[in-house]
């Protein structure tokens, strides 16, 4: 028993050793050592530059359905801005929160970047406070089509998300339109998230005594709103 407890030490101790050595031989083969899957290096004639957004968010009203509702815009738009960069470039956003009360954080969905900067609050990265500002600053290590959105509260039901497209480098971006399919509901996302949870189905297309179904699913791309 001693003897297998001992071998079996010995071959983990074997296996972290060889980890361990290929990633000091990667890190020699190109300066980068192991990097997470779908990554890239610049390389060739490509010249990095920092690319900045500044975003304020705020709170405000809207009016869809003849109903008032609470919802949140990011400088003015609902949804939020799209932000375009490129490949091997280095993305510096700067969030402003502009709410009176509320507390809020954007999350970068599917982006390779440091745990600390990936917007999920109270686990990797501070909630941003109302009258506070947070900066984002990270490698773009991938090209593709993302989005981007509120990790607070639900609020990405109320128009905290956005489009975040990276193109690739080095290559002459296509003629495109950047279309947000998203839905709007007059239900509080709690309750919406509650009746998710429930298994029903037809929570977002409850109808009321009337027949009149209080969702209504767009296809909008950003637009300004007008505070009431």
């Amino acid at each position: 028993m001693d003897l297998l407890r001992f071998l079996r030490i010995a071959i983990q101790l074997i296996a972290l050793l060889i980890f361990l050595l290929s990633g000091d031989l990667a890190t020699a083969q190109d300066g980068y050592g192991t990097r997470a899957l779908g990554t890239s290096v610049p390389s060739g004639d490509f010249t990095p530059r920092t690319n900045r957004y500044d975003l304020t968010i705020r709170d405000t009203i809207v009016n869809y359905t003849g109903k008032a509702r609470k919802a949140f815009t990011v400088n003015g738009q609902m949804p939020m801005p799209t932000l375009t960069f490129t490949e091997g470039d280095t993305a510096e956003i700067v969030v402003h929160n502009a709410m009176e009360k509320e507390e809020t954080s954007l999350h970068w969905h599917g982006i390779i970047l440091p745990y600390q900067l990936d917007g999920v609050p109270y686990l990797t990265t501070a909630p941003i406070k109302a009258g506070e500002t947070q900066v984002y600053k990270f490698p773009l290590l991938q090209s593709g089509t993302y989005w981007y959105h509120s990790h607070t509260k639900l609020q990405e039901q109320n128009g905290m998300h956005g489009a975040l497209i990276i193109h690739k480098r080095n290559v002459e971006p296509m003629p495109e339109q950047v279309l947000i399919l998203s839905e709007w509901t007059d239900m509080k996302p709690f309750e919406v998230h509650r009746r998710l949870h429930s298994a029903n189905d037809w929570s977002a297309i409850k109808s009321t005594g009337s027949g009149r179904a209080p969702c209504r699913a767009t296809a909008m791309p950003s637009r300004t709103v007008r505070s009431a």
